[in-house]
């Protein structure tokens, strides 16, 4: 009984950490979607924008959503500030977002 509440508290907790991961993320995202809108682009943003789309990315569940809402500004900035960029995490974007349209 005694092992059966302690796999259960720590199941708890590493779903926790995993979804407080993901809010972290998100707000960072939000962020960077608030600067985008208001023209308050600054020299970090693409590196900004990189790590929080790879780190949704990283995830196996729980950032469809996201990545979708997200993904759309990152691309919106991509094309808005260096239009002939390629990456990875937008090539994973476009694939994800194609993927979904089907």
């Amino acid at each position: 009984m005694l092992y059966l509440l302690l796999f259960t508290i720590v199941a708890a907790a590493l779903f926790g950490v995993y979804y407080i991961n993901i809010g972290l993320a998100k707000v960072q995202l939000e962020e960077l979607v608030h600067r985008l809108t208001q023209d308050e682009i600054t020299h970090r943003d693409l590196d900004e924008w990189e790590f929080n789309m790879e780190k949704l990315f990283g995830k196996p569940f729980g950032t469809k959503t996201p990545i979708l809402h997200y993904g759309e500004y990152y691309e919106s900035f991509i094309n808005r500030t260096v239009p002939s960029y390629e990456s990875k995490t937008l090539e994973k974007y476009r694939k994800f977002k194609a993927k979904q349209k089907v």
